[in-house]
């Protein structure tokens, strides 16, 4: 059949990306509901669902194809349109064709292989939601010297290279990390984008951003392991996919600074939550986070705030259409635990808990966002 030959197997045969890689980043591909023998193609579409013989032009191929983002490429658009007029045409002529309609049923393997958990995991629009919640919120330690309405010095003296951040565009920006290759798809834990804040095995002129073992390590390193695994086809069944975040974040931009601290505590990974005073009782779920390590020779600590809330309440829900929120002014219970063992050192995704609970204290007044000054709190021990 020459609508096959000349329309439907260049699509197959391609090395352009088809315009299924505009929604997802792996499990989909037109390539693989095409072999090389139309009618064996046909069938196996027939007996799998994917073409109605008897409704061609309803067939559930072509309504797959004609699937589009909201906000779509033109170019990704004029490709769309070119496979779903030859799939259509196809569909239609093999339909009509009473060899094809009495192909014999057979075993051939075409359309999509992986389960529809794993499908959605590769949809772009989720990934990049799994970016906002996870790397995007921690953003405001990279942009001053990353972000290019911020870098003009660093620009002229480094080059264009430096500016991997696109403000407000988190797809903008992970199509920069991409093309710089700061992210290692193979090994994603070796990947440029959290080595140098790290400061670790590569040099960062900006100094170290945070410490392994910390949040913003974990955030990171959830987010290049989740995206490396789907770009590398590497999760096959709905048992291989992480568990969604249990809490959603935000930065505030109030910073929070705890003096008198214990000089011992030097380079400790320090963590406080906050609780707030509801009128009779404590909230039962923290309503903001923070972590850094104690500045040991000037006794303090000292981090911006991160509101925070479970995923699936209405705090959470409300939080994840943001990317920044304030915390409302009240009274905080804050819980103080400190890494004075090292655990985060040796085992990355070690959560403080309450071995590690050092006191317990009140912040209250006003808090206006910004470090100049941070909201401060003197720290006093547990007995």
């Amino acid at each position: 059949m020459s609508i096959f030959r000349k329309r439907i197997l260049p699509i197959a045969r391609s090395n352009q990306a088809s315009s299924c890689t505009e929604c997802h980043f792996a499990g989909v591909d037109l390539r693989n509901f095409v072999t090389d023998d139309p009618a064996a193609t046909f069938a196996a579409l027939r007996d799998r669902g994917w073409i109605d013989p008897q409704r061609p032009g309803d067939s559930k191929l072509l309504r797959l194809i004609a699937r589009k983002p909201e906000h779509e490429d033109p170019l990704m658009a004029r490709v769309r349109a070119a496979e779903y007029a030859a799939f259509r045409d196809w569909i239609r002529a093999a339909s009509a064709d009473p060899a094809f309609r009495s192909a014999p049923p057979t075993r051939l393997e075409v359309g999509i292989e992986l389960p529809p958990e794993v499908i959605r995991h590769a949809r772009k629009d989720r990934v990049l939601q799994t970016l906002v919640d996870t790397i995007w919120t921690e953003m405001g330690r990279c942009v001053s010297c990353h972000s290019p309405d911020r870098n003009q010095r660093l620009v002229r003296k480094y080059g264009p290279r430096v500016s991997w951040f696109r403000p407000h565009d988190p797809e903008g920006t992970l199509r920069v990390w991409v093309e710089h290759g700061l992210i290692d798809e193979e090994h994603p834990e070796k990947s440029l984008l959290l080595l140098k804040p790290l400061a670790q095995e590569v040099e960062h002129g900006g100094g170290p951003k945070f410490v392994a073992g910390s949040r913003t390590d974990k955030l990171f390193r959830r987010f290049l392991d989740d995206y490396a695994a789907v770009v590398t086809g590497r999760y096959r069944r709905a048992a291989d996919l992480p568990s969604p975040l249990r809490e959603i974040q935000r930065p505030t931009g109030q910073h929070l600074r705890i003096v008198g601290l214990p000089a011992e505590w030097n380079r400790k990974l320090m963590r406080v939550d906050l609780y707030r005073w509801l009128g009779d009782r404590w909230s039962a779920e923290r309503w903001a986070t923070a972590d850094n390590p104690v500045v040991g020779p000037k006794r303090m600590w000292q981090s911006v705030v991160m509101a925070c809330a479970p995923r699936d309440s209405e705090r959470g829900r409300t939080l994840r259409k943001t990317e920044t929120a304030t915390l409302p002014p009240g009274r905080y219970l804050a819980r103080i635990y400190v890494d004075r063992h090292g655990r985060t050192q040796h085992h990355r995704d070690y959560e403080l808990g309450r071995d590690d609970l050092v006191a317990e204290l009140i912040v209250q007044g006003p808090w206006p966002p910004g470090y100049r000054p941070p909201k401060i709190v003197h720290f006093h021990a547990h007995d």
